[in-house]
């Protein structure tokens, strides 16, 4: 019975103790990362800061600007890609990417982050053989991870992340940073696919009314011509019977 206390004891102390120098440890490796990993990837200070800027993007011009420069450039990743799903339509940021051209069967990589899976790490042996194909092209062309870009709906879109600048490897806390900003991204890219949608919708409302209002003005001056020609031909009908 002492034993069995003692062993229970142990526990509670080992779970206490764990919960009360975790923040601690964290403090310290990011202390430490900083001295010794001065380019590490992951930074909990800009973390706040970098998903209330990205929710807080409406237009996706700027959305797409932020993902593929501004993130890069904090968390220094060589390069970032975004494939955006829009209705039948996918486009690939930025434009000079030429990622087009590597012809992805994105259904593949669409179908398994349709579930649960946040992301997929493009170095692990542990897909099916159609994944590792689609895996091994993005590999060769410097990719190393691919995130999920989340809305109500279902996928707006993926993300493909380069190497980090100090070729180490992505470690579990870089990914987990990732998770968060990608999934703050993903609403946001659905909001800024929604206010563009709307902007084109009024633009094209603008354009027919311009036309109506043309067309408007067109019968009214139709009208005008009919009856001026009228009026003119009154006094001429009446001149020419005057001088039969």
């Amino acid at each position: 019975g002492t034993l069995m206390y003692s062993e229970e004891f142990f526990m509670v102390y080992i779970i206490a103790a764990t919960i009360l120098f975790s923040p601690a440890n964290r403090i310290i490796s990011n202390f430490l990362d900083r001295i010794f990993i001065p380019k590490a990837v992951y930074n909990y200070t800009m973390l706040p800061d970098m998903t209330r800027q990205i929710g807080t993007c409406v237009v996706i011009k700027d959305l797409v600007y932020m993902l593929t420069h501004t993130i890069p450039e904090n968390f220094h990743i060589q390069r970032i890609i975004l494939m955006v799903f829009n209705n039948t339509d996918t486009n690939f940021y930025p434009e000079s990417s030429c990622f087009d051209e590597l012809h992805l069967n994105t259904e593949v990589l669409k179908l398994h982050l349709s579930s649960d899976n946040d992301y997929i790490f493009c170095g692990s042996p542990h897909y099916p053989s159609g994944l590792m194909d689609q895996l091994n092209i993005l590999q060769n062309n410097g990719i190393e991870l691919v995130f999920a870009l989340r809305c109500s709906s279902g996928l707006a879109g993926l993300t493909f992340l380069g190497k980090r600048q100090d070729e180490k490897p992505y470690t579990r806390r870089d990914i987990e940073i990732f998770i968060t900003i990608f999934n703050q991204a993903g609403l946001a890219l659905e909001s800024a696919l929604r206010y563009e949608s709307l902007v084109k919708s009024k633009r094209q409302i603008e354009r027919m009314f311009k036309k109506v209002a043309q067309a408007e003005k067109l019968a009214a001056l139709g009208e005008m011509a009919t009856s001026l020609a009228h009026e003119l031909k009154n006094p001429l009908g009446i001149i020419r019977s005057s001088a039969q």
